[in-house]
């Protein structure tokens, strides 16, 4: 993927990837650099990355084996720090065995490290759907701009 940086001259350019166990890491290059970011972390998060010294019209992000996915290109003023603990979430990665039980309903069976964790539903977004877990309701959260997602927390074998 090739992102026009010309917006961001004077500036710092900072990238919000994704780390986790099933990633690598993605290079960043660009006329006259390359840097290779690691991406495989315990768990799995979102992370901001400034991208130093590049002085350049377009950068070029090259995913690596695994899972690689960025989902911000921020530029900003050379002063901006991202604040890590916002709206970032800590995800475990848990086991997650699950059946289709009819066209409206599924039941997960989730087991792994206790926290939070993320469960993606690959069927088209609707925020009338509903997961209900340990006598919750959990609502979806639209996912990658078409699916329906939910956050749950696990505390032993989790069922939703």
């Amino acid at each position: 993927m090739e992102v026009d940086t010309t917006a961001g001259r004077g500036g710092a350019t900072w990238l919000r990837i994704l780390t986790s166990p099933a990633s690598d890491w993605m290079d960043i290059t660009w006329t006259g650099g390359t840097r290779r970011i690691e991406t495989r972390a315990p768990t799995t998060r979102w992370l901001w990355t400034k991208i130093e010294g590049m002085e350049a019209d377009s950068i070029a992000i090259v995913p690596g084996p695994g899972l690689s996915a960025v989902n911000a290109v921020a530029f900003t003023p050379p002063e901006w720090s991202p604040v890590e603990n916002g709206a970032a979430t800590e995800f475990v990665l848990p086991e997650i065995s699950y059946s289709k039980v009819t066209n409206t309903e599924y039941v997960a069976n989730i087991k792994g490290p206790n926290g939070q964790a993320f469960l993606l539903l690959r069927e088209a977004y609707d925020p009338l759907w509903r997961g209900y877990t340990n006598g919750q309701v959990v609502k979806p959260v639209l996912t990658d701009g078409l699916w329906n997602g939910y956050v749950v927390r696990v505390d032993g074998p989790t069922s939703i």
